[in-house]
């Protein structure tokens, strides 16, 4: 069993007063998702754990050596990105025993974090986009699903954003108001077809709701199944795989996949990056930037399939220009 594996089994463990006072915190203060602060849980129950087989009492006992070798054995069953997580994770809960000045060095202090490729998020052009998204038929399913998928692209919101929008939210002129990661609200802005689904949604949602009645309905959420219930994200990803079925797009996507479309679609026919940045709602400009790499390399395959001269130096292997 890798260590990683066991890292996981460990999550639900009893953990240091320490490190259970700084998951709290993280929730609390922080506004840090539930999935967010559970991945910090099974980061600092697996390094508990590990101290623990070593011989130590606690995380206050570690030192550089030990975190050096606990990075280095994790890495044999986690991918660079999993162990970055970790690292940073256990960076972020020894900054906070420097704070409250229970401990004077860091065992991670100065540890960089593991390189990794960039791996490019993987997007739906458009004519695929308006497959998705023309569904013929005016019934609940077919209304509502509609909505969803025009939702997701129009505003390039994630699918945790919009499973979570209420009623009141949506109602106005072309805007509806999310709250993101980090509790940080924003505006997003639908387009007109995403508008007019909006509206045809609306009566067949309350007639849903009128049928539904008894408990479990929820008559806040935008979003609803036959039940009266709000959606889920789960929900949302089974909807967009039997409508892939449906269309037969072979590419593998998500619903995540409309939130890099919306993004790329947008850059390729000229937004500006730091207009665009503010409708993804990122605090840092270098992961919208991430998005100009997709557009150049669509670009690139668009000139090498086009251009003659791009086409005859590959046929003749040309490697220098004059």
């Amino acid at each position: 069993m890798s260590l990683l594996e066991k890292a996981q089994l460990q999550s639900d463990a009893a953990l240091p007063q320490s490190v259970a006072d700084y998951l709290i915190r993280l929730e609390a203060l922080r506004g840090l998702s539930p999935r967010s602060v559970k991945s910090y849980r099974v980061a600092l129950s697996g390094w508990c754990a590990w101290l623990e087989e070593r011989g130590m009492s606690g995380p206050h006992e570690a030192d550089r050596l030990d975190a050096l070798d606990y990075l280095s054995r994790l890495q044999k069953g986690a991918s660079p990105a999993t162990v970055n997580q970790h690292l940073s994770a256990l960076k972020g809960f020894y900054r906070e025993l420097l704070r409250k000045r229970q401990l004077e060095v860091s065992p991670f202090a100065d540890i960089r974090s593991r390189k990794r490729g960039r791996k490019l998020p993987g997007v739906l052009f458009e004519p695929e986009i308006d497959q998705l998204t023309e569904i013929p038929g005016e019934g609940f399913y077919e209304v509502r699903d509609r909505l969803i998928f025009e939702l997701l692209y129009s505003t390039g919101c994630r699918v945790s954003e919009l499973v979570s929008i209420d009623l009141d939210r949506a109602a106005g002129a072309g805007r509806i108001r999310v709250t993101g990661k980090g509790n940080k609200e924003r505006i997003l802005f639908v387009g007109r077809r995403a508008q007019e689904a909006v509206e045809a949604w609306m009566p067949l949602r309350a007639a849903a709701l009128d049928a539904a009645g008894g408990s479990g309905i929820d008559r806040e959420a935008l979003l609803i199944n036959r039940r009266g219930g709000r959606l889920t994200q789960r929900g949302i990803a089974f909807i967009l795989r039997k409508r892939m079925l449906e269309t037969g797009i072979e590419k593998k996507a998500g619903p995540h996949t409309f939130r890099h479309s919306f993004a790329t679609h947008l850059l390729n026919r000229g937004a500006d990056i730091r207009v665009v940045q503010e409708l993804l709602g990122h605090s840092s400009l270098s992961t919208t930037q991430i998005y100009t790499h997709l557009g150049m390399d669509r670009l690139k395959d668009i000139y090498s399939a086009a251009h003659p001269h791009a086409l005859r130096g590959e046929r003749e292997g040309v490697k220098s220009e004059l």
